[in-house]
């Protein structure tokens, strides 16, 4: 396939399918970049777009290459020490209460505005808490939420 080249001073140029781009920066230097492939972007997409159905237990398993939105009918007491296979982004998880008893534990990994978690416990059954998660691609998943939603 051919060479695409790309000038950062020139008026925004549509890409064509090429194997590689060549890329002209302002001082004039060229710099050879070699795109993702189709198949693995839409790879990417697949899962971060993707929910996944936690199972009702203990410990929750989470894996980011299942889904970037987990769902959960939790019925117990139940921790979340993290997310497997975690990349920096945004992550959503939404639970609904299930049992009189249903509550979530987090790691300490895990802030929250004021340090204080949306309240599942104290939530009506049958409603939903959803938290919204960003991972910063280092160690803190920073968290917002709302509970009791019916």
């Amino acid at each position: 396939m051919a060479t695409k080249r790309l000038n950062a001073n020139a008026a925004k140029t549509p890409l064509v399918d090429t194997d590689e781009f060549v890329i002209t920066d302002v001082a004039g230097d060229d710099y050879n970049v070699v795109p993702p492939t189709i198949e693995a972007y839409t790879r990417s997409l697949a899962y971060e777009w993707t929910t996944q159905t936690l199972t009702d237990q203990a410990t929750l398993d989470w894996d980011r290459e299942l889904g970037h939105i987990a769902y959960l009918e939790c019925t117990q007491a139940a921790v979340l020490n993290g997310i497997d296979n975690v990349a920096a982004g945004m992550y959503d998880l939404i639970v609904k209460k299930a049992g009189a008893s249903a509550d979530i534990t987090f790691d300490a990994a895990f802030q929250f505005e004021a340090g204080t978690k949306p309240d599942l416990a104290g939530s009506t059954l049958n409603s939903y808490t959803k938290y919204s998660i960003f991972y910063d691609g280092t160690s803190k998943f920073i968290c917002t939420g709302a509970a009791d939603i019916r």
